[in-house]
């Protein structure tokens, strides 16, 4: 008889926005719980085949947030040495990632041993997970059949040497740790991880493009096993919009005549944040009634605060909950990456039915055609330039058209029901390929 028994495993909190494995991982687990005949606790769900379960940190606890109140300071002061130590680690998020790593895993892996162990597949986020499964199961490892989905569109040492290089500017603690970090014996372990997996899971064929271009270890499968590179399609849940995009508008400082360009998600270059700063700029010299909203982090948004024009076209309104609300507000959502493996943001967009603008690279190769309301573009700032023009330029009976055509987009192709069926019909193809 075939083993039923599906392993989730993420070494980090779930969290329901911030994107990444996290978010990802967490609109799964919805996703599933919505489909599930039966439910044994929080993080079990038996479907219409399988029983999965779910191995994570837990929801939403963000372990880098202390409570800051009066009294703060003071109690550092009187907390053992050790302990302060502790709060500085857990106030750098990439130091305390980094350092706990092996720590978490081992306490996941052995906490969920006998969970773990009765799985016959093992879905994991990263080479260092399968690294770590292999090395507490022993000889049961084996007998497992192992999925990596990587959600980051560069290596991932790569990028937590970026991160790291980032917070090198902060203090003189995160730059001596920049410099003395073995992040080569980190891409050792996620490598040797990658070496033992037996299927690579893809949102879309054109998101394996990215980690053909960026780890020599992907490459070297896929050149050996295409068939073995899967695709899953993604999902998100639908947005939901409370206010009145006047409201919203209103409380941003803006009229409804004007024109809002909005950008969600890491302000960086990958993202090109870079370009759409520089775009809005040059597009204002003609058009004064444009601005540009976003919303997010990144390593990008200090640079461009000190920008003399940056107050005359930028709102910056950080991290935010009720992403809905602004993203109705505007006019057009812009998604100008350099490289793409697959934004959760677009697909959060269709749902809501802004017209999107986004460039022709990696996983967004995927929706050429697939809908009126989505501007596949090359990476140029004229391009970018150009199609805001054309979506301004649109009448409001035509941007009402792309709008009904994105959110039909979303719900044929990208509910969590949808999500849900198409992990599960990926699962079934695993064991048939395995029985």
């Amino acid at each position: 008889m075939t083993n039923k028994n599906i392993l989730i495993f993420l070494p980090d909190v779930l969290r329901p926005r911030g994107g990444g494995p996290s978010t990802f991982i967490y609109n799964l687990r919805t996703a599933l719980e919505k489909v599930s005949k039966d439910k044994i606790d929080s993080d079990t769900f038996v479907t219409r085949n399988y029983v999965v379960h779910f191995v994570h940190a837990g929801i939403k606890k963000d372990v880098a947030n202390i409570k800051k109140d009066k009294l703060f300071l003071l109690k550092e002061f009187l907390n053992p040495p050790y302990k302060m130590i502790k709060k500085f680690i857990e106030n750098s998020p990439l130091i305390y990632f980094l350092f706990s790593l092996n720590f978490r895993m081992k306490k996941l892996i052995l906490e969920k041993l006998d969970i773990i162990e009765k799985c016959k597949v093992l879905y994991c986020p990263d080479g260092f997970s399968i690294y770590y499964m292999k090395r507490y199961l022993k000889d049961n490892f084996e007998n497992k059949i192992k999925l990596l989905q990587i959600h980051s569109p560069d290596d991932i040492v790569n990028e937590l040497k970026k991160v790291s290089e980032f917070y090198s500017t902060k203090n003189i603690f995160n730059k001596l740790f920049h410099h003395i970090f073995p992040f080569e014996k980190f891409s050792y372990i996620n490598n040797l991880g990658i070496q033992s997996t037996n299927y690579f899971v893809y949102p879309c064929k054109e998101a394996i493009e990215v980690h053909l271009k960026v780890n020599k270890e992907i490459k070297k499968f896929y050149d050996l096993s295409p068939d073995k590179f899967l695709h899953c399609p993604t999902g998100a849940p639908l947005l939901v919009v409370n206010k009145k995009r006047e409201e919203t508008r209103k409380v941003l400082g803006f009229k409804e005549s004007d024109f809002l360009v909005i950008f969600i998600g890491r302000h960086n270059e990958y993202k090109g944040f870079d370009i759409l700063f520089e775009a809005i700029k040059n597009l204002r010299k003609n058009y004064k009634d444009i601005y540009l909203v976003s919303a997010g982090k990144g390593s990008l948004i200090e640079k461009f605060k000190k920008d003399k024009e940056a107050e005359k076209v930028w709102k910056y309104i950080g991290f935010v909950e009720n992403v809905g609300d602004y993203i109705n507000a505007c006019d057009v959502h812009c998604i100008p990456n350099r490289e793409s493996y697959f934004d959760i943001g677009l697909i959060e967009s269709l749902s809501v039915g802004i017209p999107i603008i986004t460039t022709n690279v990696g996983g967004h190769r995927f929706f050429k055609d697939k809908s009126k309301g989505i501007f596949l573009i090359n990476t140029e700032m004229k391009e970018l330039m150009d199609a805001i023009i054309k979506v301004k330029s649109l009448k409001e009976t035509e941007r009402e058209k792309l709008k009904k055509e994105n959110k039909k987009l979303y719900q044929s192709n990208f509910t969590l029901e949808k999500f849900a069926q198409n992990f599960l019909e990926m699962i079934d193809t695993v064991l048939k390929e395995n029985n």
